[in-house]
């Protein structure tokens, strides 16, 4: 679950490296990569903020 957190994070903090095509293929969702992980965190991690690209500075 740990790994899966990280990869998560960095997903959100890169969202430029998530590929649309399989996300869409992978778990059928139609807003965007970026709109579906950071449902994903809030719906996980309902506690914490989404990370963000300024959040590794």
């Amino acid at each position: 679950m740990a790994q899966f957190r990280r990869e998560l994070r960095r997903a959100l903090t890169h969202p430029g490296e998530v590929p649309e095509s399989e996300l869409r293929r992978e778990v059928q969702y139609d807003g965007g990569a970026e709109k579906f992980l950071r449902r994903l965190w809030g719906d996980l991690y309902p506690e914490e903020p989404v990370p963000s690209k300024d959040d590794e500075k």
